[in-house]
């Protein structure tokens, strides 16, 4: 528990994944040949391919190509170590994760990532693949706070890596009060470069006009020289405002 400084994995070569397994622990590592069960306790590690795994707690099991990993609990009571899961070089923080190596399917109790300059957190996640996960009850934000100022609640989002993040209905909810804003679906561009996407509004207070959102709308990347964004205001005693903004721009032709 002293050392802050995570171990060097050691090579096991026995196993019955197609690829090399790495792994680790600070304290122990228990064997189980019976049934083919690894247990690994204090600053475990474990690196499969493009794969890597921390936690305080995890489990391997040899026979179905899977693992287990959760936190520990310190003196306190308090949960220390929680996993942290990281694939194609997407870090994933959770509470408990259950994860096959082959099928590249996992089970999330919580999650916590960052995506397309904002977070996602959500309460229940599955991993269906490499490069899709679903989210129920999550949380989509721009905002580095834990809790957030604001954000956009839906019941149902999917991330597509490297591509989009799509809800279903989905509220803006401010100081944890939800809005009149309500959005029937949302799409957040999550790739590199130009790219559409919604503009999510900034809020406050006024003392004629009230409580309001400004800003907020959408952003079309029509092409690499042309863009434009429409983007619009609202007040709670009354009034609005709409704007639109087009750049054009090319250079050494």
């Amino acid at each position: 528990m002293g050392d802050t400084i995570p171990p060097t994995p050691k090579n096991r070569p026995e196993n019955a994944l197609e690829a090399k397994v790495d792994y680790d622990a600070f304290d122990s590592i228990v064997m189980d040949a019976a049934s083919r069960m690894t247990y690994l306790y204090n600053q475990a590690i474990v690196i499969y391919e493009d794969i890597e795994l921390r936690a305080g707690y995890i489990e391997l099991d040899w026979d179905k190509g899977t693992i287990h990993a959760t936190g520990l609990r310190d003196t306190t009571g308090e949960i220390i170590q929680k996993p942290i899961f990281i694939e194609g070089g997407k870090e994933f923080e959770t509470d408990e994760i259950r994860y096959n190596f082959e099928t590249k399917k996992g089970a999330i109790s919580f999650i916590s990532t960052e995506e397309s300059d904002g977070y996602i957190r959500g309460t229940k996640v599955k991993k269906v693949n490499e490069t899709v996960t679903y989210i129920k009850d999550g949380y989509f934000t721009t905002c580095d706070r834990t809790p957030p100022d604001y954000y956009i609640k839906s019941d149902r989002i999917k991330i597509i890596q490297d591509d989009k993040i799509v809800t279903g209905p989905a509220v803006m909810v401010i100081a944890d009060v939800p809005t009149p804003l309500v959005l029937p679906f949302g799409m957040f561009p999550s790739e590199s470069g130009q790219r559409s996407g919604i503009v999510i509004p900034t809020w406050g207070t006024n003392q004629r006009r009230g409580f309001n959102l400004r800003g907020g709308g959408y952003y079309f990347a029509i092409n690499d020289y042309l863009d434009f964004k429409l983007t619009g205001d609202i007040y709670s005693r009354g009034g609005w405002a709409l704007y639109g903004n087009t750049n054009y721009k090319k250079r050494y032709k």
